[in-house]
C-alpha cells in the first residue's frame, strides 16, 4: 500500500510538471485551445506512462 501511495504521488507531480511547464516549451499564448489540449494531453500520457512503467508486476 505504501509503494502505491508513492506512485501516486509521483505520478501527480510528473502531471503537474509536464502541464504547468510545457507552455514555457511550447511558447504558445494562453488562449490558444490547440495548444492546451495538446498540454494536457502530453500531460497524461507522460503521467499514463510512469505510473504503467513502475508496476513492478
Amino acid at each position: 500500500m505504501k509503494e502505491e501511495v508513492k506512485r501516486i504521488i509521483i505520478t501527480l507531480v510528473i502531471f503537474a510538471v509536464v502541464f504547468w511547464g510545457s507552455p514555457y516549451l511550447m511558447g504558445s499564448g494562453v488562449y490558444d485551445i490547440n495548444a492546451r489540449a495538446t498540454e494536457l494531453l502530453a500531460a497524461v500520457l507522460a503521467a499514463g506512462c510512469y505510473w504503467i512503467g513502475s508496476n513492478r508486476r
